[in-house]
């Protein structure tokens, strides 16, 4: 159990990571439960135009200058930039080593 403490002592050390860990994780808790919060279209348009947040409580963040919610934007945005984050993570290893090769060079 020392190797988890020391690790957990490691990782609390600074402020950032738990931050971080924190932001994250509110990050997918919103694009988990998008579909079930808002589970209309969020290219929709829902209410007037450019409502300033807190003016209607049915939309908290206000909407767009077409009448679209900015928080169902939002929460939907999180559930599309998960893939691309993952597939650019697992995919970084080649553009790595392709570059350290010298085939991602230009012929300047």
């Amino acid at each position: 159990m020392g190797a988890w403490r020391r690790l957990a002592r490691g990782f609390c050390r600074r402020w950032t990571a738990p931050a971080g860990l924190a932001v994250f994780a509110l990050v997918l808790a919103m694009a988990a439960s998008a579909p079930y919060v808002f589970p209309e279209d969020p290219f929709s348009m829902v209410t007037r135009p450019l409502q300033w947040p807190g003016e209607n409580r049915q939309y908290l963040l206000g909407s767009d200058m077409l009448g679209r919610d900015l928080l169902a934007g939002i929460c939907h945005g999180a559930r599309v930039r998960k893939r691309p984050a993952y597939v650019g993570e697992r995919n970084g290893k080649n553009v790595d080593r392709s570059t350290a090769a010298g085939v991602g060079r230009s012929s300047r």
